[in-house]
């Protein structure tokens, strides 16, 4: 400080050389004691933890945004790491000299009523940090926003820009006085909530990714533990479990993480298996004073008691996410009113948006914890019977839409779907809640599990999604036999259960509960029932080559369907008993019944059904050589599919046009349609129906010599469907597989793919299967002059042959070789064999109506 004295005995004072916020006294002569300096805590962030991991595109965007002056919210569930993210993204910021006034921080304790700090609390110690004296900050809560507002301005006159992070913030009033002049400072928020009322870029964090969680646990136990603690690197698959079992929430994972460096001969494993108990995993996520329940109740109890229950009944769904409409039914409230209730929910982080406007989920601890809530609320909240609401909703929705997508299923009165557009879209976006609901439902012994496993199955079937189909299917026949049900709901889950089996490609078993679902219809003077039990028996039959056995099935639904007068049950029954008969050696007469059939699903108006039975009938032309017609008929058929939106079933078709193609030399468009439909097979998990595909295309670039290309394609052929536990195309495909790189020269190959396919062989496999292997083998053997082997395995298979032809009394044909009537070999042909014909029993028709 300086002063001048003029001539007029003015006096001047200039202050210079810094920034003052106190009183400055003017004077001649005064002798001042200053007191101790006030420390600056612009630089006095907590530290971030060694464990921080996984959020570099979120810290991008806050360094993106801070460098052009722009204030960030960053939102998110309670545990999320948020305040871990903006003192992260503080620190680089610094580092990236963004801030040369330094950085403050602020706890608002926000969501803890009894720390929960206020506006005067908050800028009170934000002007200590700033380094003004308790004695000069003002009492009143204007005159500290001024001096706070004032001091920013003198920084920022020096170029010296401050960063203000607000922390765990819990509304916007707590937050609005606490920001700096934008021409002086910038801020970064963190709230669970979504708050408004002042200018900020939200940033809305999500969980980490499972590599993100792992490396999380990684570093947190080698940061207590050391570099020498290897257990995450050694069990990678139990540090995946641990990870989804905490949601990938980083609070969840530190505590997981922490739980195991407090024991470093603890496993991955043993916390993983101790975690696995839903109704005890928020009690194990507990470190000391650590505990991601308690995270999650500050946040649960400040919510009114009307978003306190609709989250409470939001968590009843067992399904992924859920609708306002579903939730409106639970609540018995207007749609209106709980769409509002829920977008609070979502703004507090409690719930998060979902595939679609409207639709919402929880995260997995989120919902254990209001589930607990449930439970505790359960009298108050009527949590029974909002769970039988639950069901009633999926039951009455599902009915509904498969009235509307199939009409020949299900009959009930429908108002609520106005196209099949509109109930394909509802029953897509609703499947996984409705098959959690039906399970729900049987697993506390209510019959409307049955119905609604019964109504949602052609659907299941429809994705593709077939192991739930068996599943659900499954327990509601369980349930079906141990229940003391009406006949009604026996059959429903018997019925559908079989049909399940023959859809996952269980035909064996499929045939046992048909046969019984067909007899409960009978003993009941059911004769609807009893042709649809009929139905799906015969297919099983025909996918198991019980020719016969389906020619006897199919004349009973004929018969019935007459006597019932349901023209389309008979078509559909004429049209499976023509591939009975293709395949017993009578395809003229098949042919005749497949027009018949035809006929009568135009008449009808069964487009399915026709399409169907076109391309049974370009299969039944082929047999018989009429190449043309089987081409047109099989064009027709994937035509049709294709227009009624049934893309698997088109692909099927395609699949046989290519066969056909590929049969009468066109080989280049056979690789093309059988390329496309192997791939979409693949894409939507129908591993029969590739293996054939592959089984084709692999044929067709062989007489395109692209050899290579078609030992590959074997190659996944066979793999494709030993997945399945189909030993009968994974012979035909290492048999196959043999041949080819026996052409290529490479013998050893060849006999060892042969010598795989009886070593594939189950014990219970179909003797033909065996018959087919062992020839096989032989066939090589011999051609390579290893005449004591092949010759024995001729005669094992000319034993097997002649306990076949006893049994049966049907003579053996394999392309290549030749038999008597006794079922001796009278003449052996070296060569590769063709019997893929008989093995396309997905394509075309060949499928359950």
């Amino acid at each position: 400080m300086s002063h001048e004295v003029s001539r007029h005995r003015q006096t001047e004072n200039r202050v210079t050389g810094g920034t003052f916020y106190s009183t400055v006294i003017q004077g001649h002569n005064i002798t001042l004691a200053m007191p101790t300096a006030a420390p600056l805590a612009r630089s006095g962030l907590p530290p971030v933890t060694l464990a921080f991991t996984g959020r570099n595109g979120e810290t991008s965007a806050i360094l993106d945004a801070l460098a052009q002056s722009t204030s960030v919210l960053i939102t998110g569930l309670a545990g999320i790491g948020k305040t871990e993210l903006a003192l992260h993204a503080a620190q680089q910021a610094s580092q990236h000299g963004l801030f040369r006034g330094g950085v403050l921080f602020i706890d608002l304790f926000g969501y803890d009523e009894r720390r929960q700090v206020s506006p005067e609390r908050a800028l009170d110690g934000l002007l200590r940090s700033l380094g003004i004296p308790a004695e000069h900050i003002p009492p009143d809560l204007q005159s500290r926003k001024r001096l706070y507002r004032s001091i920013f301005f003198a920084l920022g006159e020096q170029g010296h820009r401050v960063l203000v992070i607000i922390d765990n913030a819990s509304t916007a009033d707590q937050v609005k006085d606490l920001l700096p002049p934008s021409s002086a400072g910038t801020a970064l928020i963190t709230s669970r909530n979504a708050l408004g009322g002042f200018d900020a870029q939200l940033l809305d964090l999500d969980v980490l990714s499972t590599a993100g969680s792992i490396e999380l646990i990684r570093r947190a136990i080698s940061g207590a533990r050391g570099q020498a603690d290897s257990r995450v690197n050694e069990d990678q698959i139990s540090a995946i479990e641990v990870s989804e079992l905490c949601g990938n929430l980083p609070l969840a994972l530190r505590v997981a993480a922490s739980l195991l460096a407090d024991q470093p001969m603890r496993t991955l494993a043993s916390l993983a298996e101790e975690l696995r108990d839903a109704r005890t995993r928020l009690d194990e996520l507990v470190r000391e004073d650590v505990s991601v329940r308690t995270a999650l109740e500050l946040s649960y109890r400040r919510l009114s008691e009307e978003h306190g229950q609709l989250l409470r009944l939001a968590s009843l769904n067992p399904g992924p996410d859920f609708s306002v409409e579903l939730v409106s039914r639970l609540a018995q409230k207007p749609q209106p009113q709980v769409r509002r209730g829920l977008e609070a929910l979502g703004r507090a982080h409690l719930i998060e948006p979902s595939r679609a406007y409207g639709r919402w989920r929880m995260h997995d601890l989120v919902r254990l914890y209001a589930e607990d809530q449930s439970w505790e609320n359960a009298k108050k909240d009527g949590r029974s019977a909002a769970l039988g609401r639950l069901v009633t909703f999926f039951r009455q929705l599902t009915m509904q839409a498969i009235s509307v997508t199939d009409p020949e299923v299900c009959t009930v009165e429908n108002g609520r779907f106005s196209s099949v557009r509109d109930a394909l879209d509802w029953l897509n976006m609703e499947h996984e809640n409705v098959t959690s609901a039906t399970l729900l439902a049987l697993r506390y012994g209510d019959s409307q599990g049955i119905v609604l496993s019964s109504a949602l199955a052609p659907h299941l079937a429809r994705l593709r999604r077939l192991e739930d189909l068996e599943y659900v299917a499954r327990h509601a026949a369980t349930l079906a036999m141990q229940g003391d049900f009406p006949w009604e709901m026996q059959f429903q889950a018997f019925n559908t259960f079989g049909n399940a089996l023959a859809a996952v490609g269980l035909d064996r078993e499929a045939i046992k509960v048909l046969g019984a679902a067909a007899k409960i219809a009978h003993q009941s003077s059911r004769s609807q029932e009893e042709v649809l039990a009929l139905r799906g028996l015969g297919a099983s039959q025909i996918n198991m080559k019980r020719w016969h056995e389906a020619v006897q099935t199919f004349n009973s639904v004929i018969q019935i369907s007459r006597r019932m007068g349901d023209r389309n049950s008979e078509a559909v029954g004429l049209d499976y008993l023509a591939i009975a008969l293709r395949h017993i050696g009578q395809p003229e007469r098949g042919i005749e019944f497949h027009k018949v059939a035809i006929a009568i699903f135009r008449e009808c108006g069964a487009l399915g059904n026709l399409a169907t039975a076109l391309g049974a009938l370009g299969m039944t032309y082929e047999s018989v050589g009429a190449t043309e017609e089987s081409i047109h008929a099989l064009r027709e058929s994937t035509r049709l599919f294709r227009e009624s939106g049934s893309d698997h079933s088109s692909m099927k078709a395609m699949a046989n046009l290519g066969f056909v193609y590929r049969k009468t030399g066109r080989h280049k468009e056979a690789i093309s349609l059988t390329r496309e439909a192997a791939s979409f097979f693949r894409a939507h998990e129908d591993l029969n129906n590739e293996a054939i595909a592959l089984h084709n295309l692999a044929h067709s670039l062989c007489q395109e010599g692209e050899f290579e290309q078609a030992v590959e394609v074997f190659q996944r052929g066979a793999h494709v469907a030993r997945a399945q536990k189909d030993f009968h195309n994974e012979n035909i495909h290492l048999v196959n597989l043999g041949n080819v790189v026996r052409v290529l020269g490479r013998v050893d190959e060849a006999i060892a793919a042969r010598r795989e396919s009886i070593a594939s062989l189950p014990n219970d496999v179909d003797p033909r299967d065996a018959v087919v292997a062992l020839i096989n083998l032989a066939q090589l053997l011999l051609g390579e002059n290893q005449k004591v082997e092949g010759k024995s395995l001729v005669e094992k298979a000319t034993a097997s042959i002649a306990a076949l032809y006893r049994e049966t009394g049907t003579p053996f044909r394999l392309e290549g070789l030749a038999m008597d009537g006794s079922g001796r070999v009278s003449s052996l042909v070296i060569g590769a064999s063709d019997q893929e014909k008989d093995d396309l029993k997905s394509g075309g028709g060949e499928s359950p109506a």
